[in-house]
């Protein structure tokens, strides 16, 4: 078989500490790498990949990542890059990928998403970044991920979310923030996502729920929110008609009865705990 007749390459667990040439390869479309010592992305390193759709690089011990490190790229859909040492992302790292579907960078060492981080990725579908050590996400991250459904951004440091950080998101269908320090839900938190119906809060520091912000989620269909401080349901909760499953704190919680037989109800079908 010809280099060229090649389309799919498993690399794994081979002790490579750097990327191979791969250049004689220029028809792969799946290329593995898990499972080796890489310490970084060099620039071009896959330039002559041109058809490759699926990149995963999980599990090595990539610190850094060239800029110009997936130029070429433009047809790849898949990239997996979790389980590495990477503590910062360029704002260009990811500019080649126009058509990237899921991105995953989750178990790493990331503490700041930058501005332009996840510019021009508009078909990014899924978003993994959880596991992190994330403190701050500027406001506009995910201005260009107006087709994102899936984000998840659990067990980082965060302890604000920007107002409108979520406003670009109107294709957002879960949205996993859990294991953060996250202290305040702004009112107009989800005002866009009225498509959102799986969302996760719990285990952060949360002392409230603002009143109006169920009313932004008429689709939602799965709520977390225990492990807060959380001492009140607003009676606006009432208004999600599709909700079928809640985890909240029962015994911290006091409810009023119109609330009450909402989740009586919700409770009777076995869809709360």
């Amino acid at each position: 078989m010809e280099y060229s007749d090649v389309t799919e390459l498993d690399l794994w667990n081979r002790n490579l500490t750097s990327i191979p040439d791969l250049s004689m390869y220029t028809n792969l479309v799946i290329l593995d790498m898990s499972y080796n010592k890489i310490t970084k992305i060099d620039k071009d390193a896959f330039k002559s990949l041109s058809k490759l759709k699926h990149l995963i690089l999980r599990t090595n011990q990539i610190e850094s990542i060239h800029e110009d490190a997936f130029a070429g790229l433009e047809n790849l859909e898949t990239l997996n890059l979790s389980n590495n040492d990477i503590s910062f992302l360029s704002d260009n790292t990811f500019k080649s990928l126009i058509n990237l579907v899921d991105l995953v960078v989750m178990n790493n060492d990331i503490q700041i998403i930058n501005e332009n981080i996840f510019k021009k990725l508009n078909q990014l579908r899924c978003l993994e970044i959880s596991n992190n050590k994330i403190e701050f996400i500027h406001e506009e991250a995910f201005t260009d991920l107006e087709n994102l459904q899936h984000l998840h951004i659990s067990n980082n440091k965060l302890t604000n979310l920007p107002e409108k950080l979520f406003d670009p998101l109107s294709n957002l269908s879960v949205l996993m923030l859990p294991y953060n320090k996250i202290n305040v839900i702004h009112s107009n938190q989800f005002v866009t996502t009225q498509k959102l119906q799986k969302l996760s809060l719990t285990a952060n520091y949360l002392n409230s729920i603002p009143e109006t912000l169920f009313l932004d989620l008429p689709n939602l269909e799965t709520l977390y929110v225990s492990l807060n401080n959380i001492k009140k349901l607003p009676m606006e909760i009432t208004t999600c008609k599709k909700l079928t499953y809640i985890a909240y704190d029962r015994e911290k919680i006091d409810l009023n009865e119109d609330v009450k037989e909402f989740l009586y109800d919700i409770f009777n079908s076995s869809r709360l705990i």
